[in-house]
């Protein structure tokens, strides 16, 4: 076990730090000048531009960048804005307790909704009940977050009036006020969540439904639904495990879209802001949180598999 932890925290944190790399050059080779969006505002001419960029050590070699930013971020300095000023990291921070809230409610959500509609629908393969999941699975994956939350706006905020239409309500500010700014943004991001579920869901447990296990289990005198519940659950969790992982990894990267249509101040909203405003240092730190943040979910992912199923064996 300690063998397997250690290769694939190893395996991690070089995945980690591909990723910075590219971000890194990607930024770079990002088209237009970020000086000039810094100063257009002051109309400066070519020697303002040539200090800033002095200032600022964009005129340096990019290996020379590189390797100080690379250093820098070892010692748990990111940088700071390129705009304010600010410390990338107190920007970033100040962002993740909001996209980590709207990451779990979307997950509670859509969870609730996939793991009883798919496993009746294996229970009950080729009825009614298995049609409308298979349908409600199609139409949830081919309907895009966007075009879900502009019909909640329209509908639920603008035509009756019952939730407000965007922003956000920390949670200081009482629960209830801060669950109802965050129903929609979530609800539009837990439907597609929840048809994907739902499909991975009953494949997962149709497997294992004609398993020899599970007739030892029906042999045995066990109620079905507690055969169904307890047995066929926990041995079609596998997929259904990984698919939440890679689910939660990409809501915890932040939901860019759904975030800035309803302007919940989360990482995706500060990722649109940094890259309309061409801000590098901001840009880069979000991009590597983000791809941290996916390495370690399918670390955790990885573990809970010999936890889930007692024949895997880390070695």
């Amino acid at each position: 076990m300690s063998r397997f932890l250690g290769r694939r925290l190893i395996r991690a944190v070089l995945t980690v730090w591909a990723v910075a790399t590219l971000v890194f050059l990607l930024m770079h080779a990002l088209p237009g000048d970020v000086v000039l969006v810094l100063l257009d505002t002051v109309g400066a001419g070519s020697p303002a531009a040539d200090k800033m960029r002095e200032f600022l050590g964009l005129d340096r070699p990019l290996y020379v960048q590189y390797f100080d930013w690379l250093g820098d971020l070892l010692r748990g300095d990111m940088g700071n804005s390129l705009l304010g000023g600010y410390p990338v990291w107190d920007l970033v921070k100040s962002r993740i307790p909001v996209t980590v809230e709207l990451a779990a409610l979307t997950i509670l959500l859509g969870l609730s909704i996939a793991i009883p509609l798919g496993i009746v629908a294996a229970a009950r393969n080729g009825s009614w009940v298995d049609l409308l999941a298979m349908q409600f699975g199609q139409l949830g994956i081919s309907i895009p977050n966007f075009w879900i939350a502009t019909i909640l706006i329209l509908v639920v905020a603008a035509r009756l009036q019952r939730l407000p239409p965007s922003g956000y309500k920390p949670i200081s500010d009482g629960l209830g006020t801060n669950l109802l700014h965050m129903i929609m943004p979530s609800l539009s991001l837990a439907l597609p969540l929840a048809a994907v579920m739902t499909r991975v869901v009953r494949s997962a447990v149709l497997e294992v439904l004609n398993r020899d296990y599970m007739r030892v289990a029906h042999a045995k005198g066990l109620h079905p639904q507690q055969v169904l519940w307890r047995h066929g659950l926990r041995n079609a969790a596998i997929p259904i495990v990984t698919v939440i992982g890679l689910e939660l990894g990409y809501l915890l990267g932040g939901t860019v879209l759904i975030e800035e249509m309803f302007f919940v101040p989360g990482l995706g909203q500060l990722t649109v802001r940094a890259l309309l405003n061409r801000d590098l240092p901001v840009l880069q730190g979000v991009l590597l949180l983000y791809s941290t943040a996916f390495v370690l979910v399918n670390l955790v992912v990885d573990l809970l598999y010999g936890q889930i199923d007692p024949r895997i064996r880390y070695e």
